[in-house]
């Protein structure tokens, strides 16, 4: 009988631990599902919304990304001068002592001169404006019409629209287009819209016209970009605490 109950006991034990081991086969299935979620969802670069979901997240002015950006685009605008330093020749080049020879220069032809002069240069037709800067200044262009156009640039080139728009406190014609696109961040700031993205140029403006932004004719359009910008970065922790309240609360419930 002693023996019946021995071998009673061992099957108890083993179909225990069969079981000890089918939830921890569940447990790793579940939290690889998971990583793997959230593996899609951070090299994803846009999201299909449902309908409902945007009127709800509309309603609560939630802040939400720029749809189509990529993570690293966001970021290559903050480590502008990190790749610009690193791309530096470790010397300058040297020049040779002398050349084996060298080669006349002919004049060009006079038909390849004049097609030289009527190749389109950089600038726009209004003259010293940057593309941006005719975005910008444009009566009919909404703020959305701003991002798209930045949006559809690289963050070298966004880089270069962004400091080209104002060469410096003097430049009466820059200082206005500068105003221009402070007025169109601030109202940018106040959908909640393009969040990471507009932090992204927020920071080249600053870097490249500090000087011209703290004239008495841009301080009051600074001051008002300031206030949209701690608004909408509230709303922000407002929306991570409340989300970290969930994840504790539904963790608690669970006994994790």
């Amino acid at each position: 009988g002693g023996l019946d109950d021995d071998d009673g006991s061992d099957d108890d034990e083993t179909k225990d631990d069969d079981d000890q081991d089918d939830d921890d086969d569940r447990e790793e299935e579940e939290e690889a599902g998971a990583l793997e979620v959230f593996r899609r969802l951070g090299s994803a670069t846009s999201f299909e919304v449902a309908p409902s979901v945007a009127l709800e997240n509309e309603r609560r002015r939630c802040v939400t990304l720029a749809p189509g950006a990529s993570r690293s685009r966001v970021e290559a605008l903050y480590a502008l001068e990190a790749v610009a330093e690193r791309g530096k020749p470790v010397e300058p080049p040297k020049k040779p002592e002398s050349a084996p020879f060298f080669l006349p220069s002919a004049p060009l032809p006079a038909a390849q001169e004049k097609e030289e002069d009527q190749r389109p240069t950089k600038r726009t037709k209004r003259g010293d404006e940057t593309s941006l800067a005719s975005v910008a200044l444009n009566g009919a262009t909404t703020p959305e019409d701003v991002l798209a156009f930045l949006g559809a640039l690289g963050p070298a080139a966004v880089d270069a629209e962004i400091a080209l728009l104002c060469r410096g406190p003097h430049d009466d014609a820059g200082l206005k287009a500068l105003g221009a696109v402070l007025t169109h961040f601030r109202s940018a700031l106040e959908t909640r819209h393009h969040f990471d993205a507009l932090q992204g140029y927020v920071h080249r403006l600053l870097q490249h016209h500090a000087d011209s932004l703290a004239t008495d004719q841009l301080a009051p359009l600074v001051r008002d970009l300031h206030q949209s910008q701690s608004a909408a970065t509230m709303r922000l922790r407002s929306l991570f605490h409340e989300s970290l309240c969930l994840v504790d609360f539904f963790l608690s419930r669970s006994g994790g």
